[in-house]
């Protein structure tokens, strides 16, 4: 797959939440996030199959009577 610039991405998804289930449907074990600990040394990395199942497991926790947006910061703080 070439380089994507994020302005093709604006036609073909909505929002993130597509954009991550597309990725975790056709690239399902390319990383998606590396942690880094100081910035240096790599603790860990989570792949796109990984990142779309996890946030499709915060769906039942988040309220369902929030505004748009806030749903996911609450859901966070109530974590936390």
């Amino acid at each position: 797959m070439g380089n994507i610039r994020c302005s093709d991405l604006y036609d073909k998804f909505y929002n993130l939440v597509e954009l991550l289930r597309y990725r975790a449907l056709t690239q399902p074990f390319q990383i998606a996030y590396t942690f880094n600990e100081k910035g240096e040394k790599e603790t860990a990395r989570i792949t796109y199959q990984v990142l779309d199942q996890a946030s499709r497991a915060l769906v039942p926790l988040l309220p369902p009577e929030t505004a748009t947006g806030e749903r996911a910061r609450e859901a966070c703080i109530h974590q936390v």
